[in-house]
């Protein structure tokens, strides 16, 4: 009975661990998109250039913390691009700046928006059995 109890009490311990570390990088992960996030929104409700400048640079710089994330293996390549491709609409948004042309400048930013929807799908939450034995492949 007591060996039972042991076992019980490894294997719980275990998935605990195992939920916390996931868990941990996520929130992670999302703290860093949510910021994103906001920089995208000062970017779209930028009342003149510097403003919208200012969102462009914040907005590089949590991509460039975005990409130090251990992405899972599976959608890692693919995560990987679409922080690409998001920068490249930045490095198009910069440009229609350049030409002091804000109105151009936020509608390609609207691009970036759409960038987030395609590639968030990727990163839907794990369920209980892929927190369990996910991190095992």
């Amino acid at each position: 009975m007591q060996k039972l109890v042991f076992l019980l009490t490894c294997c719980v311990m275990l998935l605990c661990s195992v939920a916390s570390y996931a868990e941990g990088q996520s929130s992670d992960l999302n703290a860093v998109m949510k910021k994103i996030g906001f920089a995208y929104k000062q970017i779209m409700q930028a009342p003149d250039i510097p403003s919208a400048q200012q969102g462009i640079d914040e907005m590089r710089g949590w991509l460039s913390k975005s990409r130090e994330f251990n992405f899972k293996p599976s959608v890692a390549n693919e995560s990987l691009q679409g922080l690409e491709k998001v920068a490249r609409e930045l490095d198009a948004v910069e440009a229609a700046l350049a030409q002091q042309d804000l109105d151009k400048a936020k509608q390609v930013a609207a691009n970036i928006d759409g960038l987030r929807k395609e590639y968030h799908k990727l990163h839907e939450p794990p369920g209980f059995w892929e927190l369990l034995f996910g991190q095992f492949k």
